[in-house]
């Protein structure tokens, strides 16, 4: 499962 975080104005893909 790959999850969308946006963080600090960035675009982070966690995979979980």
């Amino acid at each position: 499962k790959i999850r969308t975080v946006e963080q600090d104005g960035k675009t982070i893909k966690l995979q979980i």
